[in-house]
């Protein structure tokens, strides 16, 4: 059985580097072909993968997992706790390059051995061919699943990297899991193949996907097809596609950057740029969404921005000559292109002239991304999940992987880390009111990030298929899940 996947947006081409792994279109492709020792099923609940079970100690500081026997990366490399361990320190050090990584940055040893003191990290350890543990200084409850489910830290087959423990190539990756990717030019559609005896793929899953970047999208769904499609106001309700409409966690939002360089260094002209922004009416160019000034609209009430004296004072901002914004213009009507409206409207608004970093569709620079010094503005589309938890918080503002939202008052870490002090890494439910109007108030002052719309994404899937691979809360399915009716 074969499937076409047709992303219905005009994205970046992918990369499969582990630090690009994070973005809707390199984490559709990634996903399918690196092993995780957990991932979170159709339900909404983690279950195994790699690993067929886990455990922890009574004081969350200690936790184990035992690797599936059998399994291999597709050039033979055996998947075991060793190899698993090496190559979560391979993975460790790569990303500690850039900042910490969240809960894993308590793992016994940490320091010394991402400081180069020493190679050995006491804190993950093969405690038998098939058995990993990993030991932490403080205790760790809530969190590391979702951490050990992300591609981030899956099995990535040592022939992957160079000597130097550097990526080969963006445009190639190794498999550890259901799925191998064909050789590509980074330009045309990818297929991915199921492997052949690997045991954690079902017979009837397709046998090859190919994921198609296009803006046109079919109508009618001949042949198998899987839509991901965000223009949800053309497509209504047909006989020819089943609608699975995901829940609204996709936050679009204007982010500007807090570096030296950039005129957005000035809290003053951040502001500024803020209440322009929200003077704005973009309701025609919006196909869907929910306009909104809140970070978790569906937790926090809503509320207008009416200017104080403070706020007056702030709305002038100093000249801001040129601004560069990261990406590349398009005309194409979608959500963020409604982002792009916002953002050079209120730059004309305010007599600044701009100009974007990418002349051409480029692949996806996830460092870039993140750093702030290569631009000024940068329009932001991720899945902020369904509720606010502290180390999802401090995974967005407090590190350099994935999103990596500024925090140019550093006062959204130190909320995390008193809040991570008091209760750990699970804050309770009569605490929670508190730390999100806290977390709101330092959003709405700092006005770095700048909340536009919230919204949800609509997969399309042909009749022919068993749509139950997907859940309303399903951002990534995965292949081997896909069933014929």
């Amino acid at each position: 059985m074969h499937i076409d996947l047709i992303i219905g947006a005009n994205t970046a081409a992918p990369s499969f580097a582990p630090l690009n792994s994070d973005s809707l279109i390199n984490a559709l492709h990634v996903e399918q072909a690196v092993g995780t020792l957990v991932r979170l099923g159709p339900g909404g609940r983690y279950e195994p993968y790699l690993a067929n079970q886990w455990s922890n100690s009574n004081d969350h500081k200690k936790w184990t997992f035992e690797i599936r026997q059998g399994l291999y990366c597709e050039d033979g490399t055996h998947i075991n706790a060793p190899n698993f361990i090496a190559s979560l320190k391979t993975l460790i050090k790569m990303f500690s390059e850039h900042a910490p990584i969240p809960l894993i940055e308590k793992l016994t040893g940490y320091k010394p051995f991402v400081d180069g003191i020493t190679k050995e990290l006491p804190g993950l350890r093969a405690i038998s061919p098939d058995t990993i543990e990993l030991a932490f200084d403080t205790p760790v409850q809530a969190g590391l699943l979702e951490y050990l489910g992300l591609p981030f830290l899956g099995f990535y087959c040592p022939g992957n990297f160079d000597s130097s423990g550097k990526w080969k190539d963006s445009k190639k990756i190794i498999s550890s899991a259901s799925y191998s990717i064909d050789a590509w030019d980074g330009i045309t559609p990818i297929t991915l193949n199921k492997r052949r005896n690997w045991p954690l793929a079902d017979e009837q899953s397709p046998s090859s996907v190919t994921i198609h970047r296009s803006t046109t999208v079919p109508t009618e769904a001949t042949g198998r097809k899987v839509i991901l499609q965000f223009k949800q106001d053309e497509f209504p309700e047909s006989k020819d596609f089943q609608s699975v409409h995901l829940i609204p966690t996709s936050l679009f939002a204007i982010v500007l950057s807090p570096s030296k360089g950039s005129p957005f260094h000035i809290k003053q002209n951040r502001k500024a740029f803020q209440l322009k922004v929200r003077s704005l009416d973009f309701s025609s160019t919006s196909p869907q969404g929910q306009r909104t000034n809140r970070f978790y609209p569906h937790l926090s009430k809503d509320r207008e921005s009416l200017p104080s004296p403070e706020l007056e004072t702030l709305s002038q901002a100093a000249e801001i000559k040129k601004v560069r914004i990261y990406g590349k213009h398009s005309s194409e009507k979608t959500p963020s292109s409604s982002l792009r409206y916002l953002i050079e409207s209120s730059l004309d608004s305010l007599g600044t002239t701009y100009d974007y970093t990418q002349k051409t569709p480029a692949e996806q620079d996830m460092m870039n991304f993140r750093n702030f010094e290569h631009w000024d503005i940068r329009p932001t589309n991720v899945d902020i999940g369904g509720g606010i938890e502290n180390q999802l918080i401090k995974f967005m503002f407090c590190s350099k992987l994935g999103v990596a939202f500024p925090d140019p008052s550093g006062r959204i870490c130190a909320l995390v880390n008193e809040y991570e002090e008091q209760f750990g890494d699970v804050v309770p439910k009569e605490a929670m009111e508190e730390y999100l109007n806290r977390f709101d108030q330092i959003i709405e002052e700092d006005a770095a990030v700048i909340p536009v719309l919230k919204s949800g994404k609509t997969w399309l899937v042909s009749p022919d298929l068993d749509a139950s691979f997907l859940s309303p809360t399903t951002a990534v399915p995965f292949f081997d899940l896909i069933r014929l009716k």
